[in-house]
């Protein structure tokens, strides 16, 4: 099992198997097979109330419910997991006294949405699939930091093969299921290789 440590040098964290994340899974797991793709987020302040009394999260996130023929449990569960990691994120903000925005994602996806090794500029990334194949990442001591170091030096577009060449073999690994990816720049990570449909839940810092 993970431990949980957010500061100000983690890179990629991994919160242990969680039971909100569970019960969502389950849930979406009946439905998604069978649903359309849907793309839906949310801007949410950080002093907003519980995402469950959200009239926006409930309208957006209702709606893809019952896009995706689903119940009004669905949406009860998917607020919850919703809720749970949005308030990881706020014990977070508030350790750095930050007043930040968040913007909150529920995506049901059959692509691969990005195939190459990246990490995103933003402060922090929650990512927690709840159908499919998980989020591959690299472990920090995976990566070849000097040699990106060099090529972002040359202050040229770097290629995403020079990415994948900076990790070393075999040093990926996949999120367990139940569990959520905290991810803070400059962690690397991918989508997995699938066609599968997949149901991610993510929570970005603004």
């Amino acid at each position: 099992m993970w431990a949980f440590v957010m500061n100000a040098s983690s890179i990629a964290v991994v919160k242990p198997r969680n039971d909100s994340l569970q019960r969502a899974s389950a849930a979406w797991g009946k439905v998604a097979e069978r649903s359309p793709t849907f793309d839906v987020r949310i801007i949410v302040g950080s002093g907003d109330q519980n995402l469950r009394k959200n009239p926006e999260a409930i309208e957006a996130f209702g709606g893809a419910c019952a896009y995706s023929g689903g119940t009004e449990q669905l949406l009860d569960l998917t607020l919850e997991a919703a809720e749970w990691m949005r308030e990881e994120f706020q014990a977070r903000l508030r350790e750095t006294h930050q007043d930040k925005n968040l913007e909150v994602r529920l995506a049901l996806l059959r692509r691969t949405q990005c195939p190459k090794l990246h990490f995103d500029k933003v402060p922090l990334r929650g990512l927690a699939t709840l159908v499919g194949p998980s989020t591959v990442w690299a472990p920090e001591e995976t990566v070849d930091w000097g040699k990106l170091e060099k090529l972002q030096k040359l202050n040229v577009p770097i290629d995403p093969l020079e990415f994948e060449s900076a990790v070393a073999p075999k040093g990926l690994t996949a999120t367990p299921d139940f569990h959520a990816l905290f991810l803070s720049p400059p962690a690397m990570h991918r989508s997995p290789h699938t066609e599968d449909t997949r149901v991610l839940l993510q929570c970005d810092v603004r």
